[in-house]
């Protein structure tokens, strides 16, 4: 097996950033129990660090916007990026709280090998606003490890089992063991010992470990390697689409409301090609904090699949259509 992990290090906060009506250019952050747990580039450049307290990066910029963690919103996008991927392979899964696992050795000749997959998957979530780090694996666990430690892996197109797994296992030894998911309390008895990667754990004999650490440490391991089987349950793709953004400030012109419009109608490519499909007609919804939401239909003559197109007719459809006030939710379905 081939899988492909797909580690989403600012997922927590992109969900937010993007429910804004612009893209901002302040910093952000996302906050857990006041401490700092995600930053941005423009956060990083103001001296804020992970780990820090949010009065402390207060202290460090004075138009420093943040976010309180949403761990159901989180899980919730996961399940529809999985959606969207699933023109990839079938066998897509979530890892919570921000990570998918794709096996995708059945798609390389599908796709022109492993190096033109990648790319295509990287360009697909960079069009839909997450930055992304890829680790490749013959076990579930070593690819998410892999892209958690944004590790190099230089297989092949067509690789074959035995070169994934010779490979793969290379490339974990000098993995620090904190990208693996081994609790704090026990990287640090390791450390103590004087082993920080993964390599040196993995070459003490399983008895060992066994004794020192527990069953639970072994059974992570030997599922990281694949001495023992670690199933994954696919996601089940929606038959029918629906996504909407709850903007965290109201829009008051016609022209800024094409942001999030934009964005859902990304997403909707992404899923109409996943599953080769056109639409023909789709609907938006406009709601405010008073009076009752507006239901806007958009009709197209051909199906439809590309969000270009998409956003264009429904751009004329608002153009001749009085919108709310000021808008809190956008909603798009597909029918």
């Amino acid at each position: 097996m081939l899988w492909i992990g797909i580690h989403l290090p600012e997922l927590g906060l992109e969900i937010f950033k993007q429910r804004l009506p612009k893209t901002p250019n302040k910093p952000a952050v996302l906050a857990l129990n006041n401490q700092i747990s995600i930053i941005d580039q423009r956060a990083h450049e103001h001296g804020i660090r992970v780990g820090s307290s949010l009065a402390t990066a207060h202290s460090l910029t004075t138009n420093l916007i943040h976010f309180n963690r949403d761990e159901d919103a989180e899980r919730q996008r996961l399940r529809q990026l999985a959606g969207i991927t699933y023109r990839y392979t079938p066998m897509v899964s979530i890892s919570p709280p921000d990570g998918l696992l794709l096996e995708v050795m059945g798609s390389l000749q599908l796709f022109g090998g492993l190096g033109r997959l990648n790319k295509r998957l990287r360009h697909l979530f960079q069009q839909l606003g997450h930055r992304t780090l890829f680790g490749m694996a013959h076990t579930p666990l070593a690819a998410l490890v892999l892209a958690k430690s944004n590790s190099k892996t230089d297989l092949p197109d067509f690789p074959d089992k035995i070169v994934i797994k010779n490979i793969s296992e290379q490339s974990l030894r000098d993995v620090s063991l904190v990208h693996a998911e081994i609790e704090p309390a026990t990287i640090e008895r390791l450390a103590n010992m004087g082993i920080f990667n993964l390599g040196v754990l993995l070459a003490l004999p399983s008895h060992e470990i066994g004794k020192r650490f527990g069953t639970d440490l072994l059974t992570y391991l030997d599922k990281l390697t694949g001495r023992i089987a670690d199933p994954r349950q696919p996601e089940k793709p929606d038959e029918r689409f629906q996504s909407s953004l709850h903007l965290l400030q109201p829009v008051r012109d016609k022209e800024t409301l094409l942001f999030p419009m934009q964005r859902l109608a990304r997403e909707l490519q992404g899923w109409l090609r996943a599953r080769q499909l056109g639409v023909t007609r789709l609907q938006w919804e406009f709601q405010s904090l008073s009076g009752k939401p507006l239901v806007l239909p958009a009709n197209f003559a051909a199906p439809r699949s590309n969000a270009k197109s998409i956003l264009e007719i429904s751009r004329l459809a608002i153009e001749i259509t009085a919108l709310p006030t000021e808008v809190l939710t956008v909603v798009l379905r597909a029918t």
